[in-house]
């Protein structure tokens, strides 16, 4: 798994998880419930 560092941050993350970071859409409280 290649792994990247997420800015200055020092977090390593996926590089899979950083490109599926847009999928899905918000949704609100009410929407929720």
């Amino acid at each position: 798994m290649e792994t990247r560092y997420l800015g200055n941050s020092g977090l390593e993350v996926s590089v899979v998880g950083l490109g599926t970071n847009n999928f899905g859409g918000r949704m609100d409280q009410e929407a929720t419930t």
